[in-house]
């Protein structure tokens, strides 16, 4: 591709949700008020951003995941009380656990007809929203913090825990779903044609495959 362009943060520093008035902020809205041209950003492609703007080809597949801070505590049988399995840590009310306030996880709970998931966002949104934290890093502290379970995107957490051996993933992924950028509606489909032509070609290359590894490998081995 061979274009100039110019790069700029979102000055909400969002990815992009509906507020209380039924306003795109975030990178989203930036889309739609013309802002911007393109959202480069690990996006999460949703149904509900699909309808106001135009997402590429995946450049990442990837989940919800779950991560916690190992407690270190032994059992009877010598194995360490940390939680097996989500399940386990919704019947209990030791951890809090929640996630990034409007973002694109708050939202698959939102969506959700599974039960499991609307336990979570019932306890998420039952304590005057202190379940929900603004952006990872402060997932992150309070995650190291011991009481605090997070949740946000496997490759988020795949890439903590290569850094942080105190920490774990409880369970399986919740969902599955891609990371794509996004480009106005109007753009009648150039802008993403071009895209996503670059990205297909650097996943049959191996380029992103090799890219991940690259930086998400950690020097220390947990």
């Amino acid at each position: 591709m061979d274009f100039n362009f110019e790069l700029t943060l979102s000055a909400d520093g969002f990815y992009g949700f509906l507020d209380k008035n039924g306003q795109w902020n975030g990178m989203i809205g930036d889309l739609v008020s013309d802002r911007a041209h393109i959202a480069a950003a690990p996006l999460t492609i949703t149904a509900v951003r699909e309808r106001v703007v135009d997402f590429t080809q995946p450049f990442m597949t990837l989940g919800i995941a779950v991560m916690h801070k190992k407690s270190g505590i032994e059992g009877g049988n010598g194995n360490v009380k940390d939680f097996k399995s989500v399940e386990e840590l919704v019947s209990q009310n030791r951890v809090d656990y929640g996630c990034n306030y409007g973002s694109a996880t708050q939202q698959f709970f939102v969506n959700s007809e599974n039960q499991l998931h609307k336990t979570m966002l019932s306890h998420m949104s039952s304590n005057d929203g202190k379940s929900y934290v603004r952006d990872s890093r402060e997932g992150m502290e309070r995650v190291m913090k011991g009481d605090y379970a997070f949740m946000t995107e496997s490759t988020a957490i795949e890439y903590a825990i290569a850094r942080e051996c105190d920490l774990y993933q409880i369970g399986g992924l919740l969902n599955n779903k891609g990371f794509g950028f996004a480009v106005k509606k109007q753009d009648k489909g150039h802008l993403r044609t071009a895209l996503s032509s670059a990205i297909l070609e650097l996943q049959e290359r191996g380029v992103l495959e090799k890219l991940k590894a690259k930086y998400w490998q950690a020097e220390q081995d947990c």
